[in-house]
């Protein structure tokens, strides 16, 4: 029988995951989709984040609660996986799922400020981030090279 023992030099497995990391980004949002008209969905989901107030449209900060919201969850995420599989890319692209989740479930939760009148009268429903689901359904992530 053999054993073998493995020992990691938990300075330089740091030092490995660092290394990777200055080389990948992760970016979740709205990338080249357009709605049937041919507006861009990140535009729209740019206009809900932060509002118009000269056209009386409130922010609606989806985005920025979902960052608040799951923050502590994709760390922990981020810090089990790292050491287990010490491939950043891998990790990140496994973390891209669940961020884009997590906004995608963002917009569907999202609820005040409510939409106007005129504007559930117009949908038939009173959810302020969903008209017809494209850019619920849009939500992307990337992972490469700055």
């Amino acid at each position: 029988m053999l054993n073998i023992t493995v020992q990691f030099d938990e300075d330089e497995m740091l030092k490995e995951i660092k290394r990777q990391a200055r080389k990948q980004v992760l970016t979740v949002g709205f990338f080249d989709e357009t709605y049937p008209d041919g507006k861009r969905i990140g535009r729209i989901a740019t206009i809900n984040e932060y509002g118009v107030p000269e056209h009386n449209q409130p922010p609606r900060p989806f985005m920025r609660y979902t960052v608040i919201k799951n923050r502590s969850k994709w760390v922990d995420i981020l810090q089990d996986m790292l050491p287990e599989n010490m491939d950043v890319k891998r990790s990140l692209e496994i973390l891209g799922d669940v961020v884009s989740e997590d906004v995608s479930d963002m917009i569907k939760a999202f609820a005040d400020p409510p939409n106007r009148p005129s504007t559930i009268a117009r949908k038939g429903f009173n959810d302020p981030l969903v008209d017809t689901g494209l850019m619920r359904d849009s939500v992307g992530w990337k992972v490469g090279r700055e």
